[in-house]
């Protein structure tokens, strides 16, 4: 079941969907690929439901060209990083 969400920081539309045993957000909007038979191009898209497609990435120009629409993985640019602070010392001070 793919899960219809906005991203927290962005506010894209992304789907959640399973691979495996955990979850993958990815955008909602579709990518063209043609499929890679030789399996020489490293890209990966998914469909609604998980499947994992090894194709070329086709920019929007060469639509015509398309076997088909799948989604991309969703990399959030606006998604802060943070950094765990030092650990403080356990030790006690007294007066």
């Amino acid at each position: 079941m793919v899960k219809d969400v906005k991203c927290f920081w962005c506010g894209k539309r992304i789907y959640w969907i399973s691979v495996g045993d955990r979850k993958m957000p990815i955008d909602a909007a579709f990518t063209p690929y043609k499929r890679d038979p030789e399996g020489k191009h490293r890209n990966h898209l998914y469909t609604n439901e998980g499947g994992k497609i090894s194709c070329e990435i086709l920019p929007s120009v060469r639509e015509k060209e398309a076997d088909g629409f799948a989604h991309c993985v969703h990399i959030c640019q606006k998604k802060p990083t943070y950094h765990r602070p030092r650990p403080m010392s356990r030790r006690k001070y007294y007066d």
